[in-house]
């Protein structure tokens, strides 16, 4: 171990400046002030950092993010904590971090030293602005000896599966499913000491194959992976490629009898997809099972391996189904199941 910290920009509106219309967009100067500001604050912490631009220094804007980018991140990522950095900070646009969260921590497995994602809702340049706060605040956290994928926003800690973005535009953007926000600040980072001697990092099983794998060949396998919405009066759509595929229904996971026997139908005689019953309903556990006729779970009857949401937020949900087909293309339902209830 070293006292190295790697940190990663990847854009967003924490690295772009407000143009004279008043529209932010990635700006490779203001991302140079954002650089100051990094090395300041891990100086203060006694702590070295090494800079990465996976996607130059304007970045990306986080809507662009595919499991490409995750794939490409990831590998820079393992690359630094095999280098012995203690911590890594990761700076990433808000409209995608959950997402984005949700499969690093999935990648990354029993990761011994903190993983944190951070970013802001207002420019360097507002007055005011959120860079700061948050900045400093995750900062404290990647130098502290919590372990795990994180993510710090507007005082308060997530952990990195279980967030889910609830509000476009506040600085308060983000809140916790199936959990509780720690409201951490950097003095309680003082309290808690220096990271902990590395005992090696327990990676996903999955992870050596998907890094394997370049950005282009995970992006080619797009149509694998869809959604359908079992909103009132729509049906469900299909191309005949998905492999697996998110069933958003409503309440507990439900869905009216015609779109599930419309799924039924399309998919009589073909090799059937892995489906992921969920909801629009953000709280509590579901439980696509607890009404008859319904429930989601009447397709596991129809011979369709069916998985629950559970509690988790639709961000981990969506990470989930990636990571399973892109990690284990020959059995995705076996990583489903490590962490899914199957009906």
């Amino acid at each position: 171990m070293n006292d190295s910290i790697a940190v990663f920009f990847t854009g967003g509106t924490i690295g772009s400046a407000l143009a004279a219309e008043g529209e932010a967009s990635p700006d490779a100067f203001r991302s140079r002030d954002l650089q100051e500001l990094v090395e300041r604050f891990f100086a203060d912490l006694s702590l070295n950092v090494t800079l990465h631009f996976p996607w130059g220094e304007r970045g990306l804007d986080s809507s662009s993010f595919h499991p490409g980018h995750w794939v490409a991140l990831t590998r820079q990522v393992v690359g630094a904590l095999e280098g012995g950095a203690r911590g890594i900070l990761i700076l990433h646009g808000t409209d995608t971090m959950a997402y984005s969260s949700a499969w690093m921590s999935l990648a990354l497995g029993e990761i011994d030293c903190p993983v944190v994602f951070t970013g802001s809702q207002l420019t360097l340049d507002s007055i005011p602005d959120d860079v700061a706060v948050n900045l400093r605040g995750a900062a404290a956290v990647t130098a502290s000896r919590l372990a795990g994928v994180w993510i710090y926003f507007n005082w308060k800690l997530f952990q990195g599966r279980r967030v889910h973005k609830a509000r476009a535009l506040h600085p308060d953007a983000f809140v916790a499913v199936g959990d509780v926000p720690f409201f951490f600040t950097p003095e309680q980072a003082g309290r808690l000491g220096p990271s902990r001697p590395r005992s090696g990092c327990l990676f996903a099983p999955e992870l050596k194959v998907i890094l394997g794998l370049s950005e282009d060949q995970a992006w080619s396998r797009r149509k694998e992976v869809a959604w359908i919405t079992a909103a009132p009066g729509l049906m469900p759509r299909f191309s005949g490629e998905e492999k697996v595929v998110v069933v958003l229904g409503q309440g507990a996971g439900n869905a009216s009898v015609p779109f599930m026997e419309e799924i039924v139908s399309f998919w009589e005689g073909r090799r059937k997809p892995l489906l992921l019953a969920c909801s629009l309903a953000e709280g509590d556990e579901k439980r696509p099972e607890a009404y008859k006729d319904v429930g989601l779970a009447w397709l596991s009857r129809r011979g369709f391996g069916l998985w629950s949401q559970g509690d988790y937020p639709l961000e981990f949900i969506h990470g989930l189904a990636w990571f399973a087909l892109l990690g284990n293309s020959a059995d995705p339902g076996s990583v489903l199941s490590r962490y899914l209830r199957r009906l």
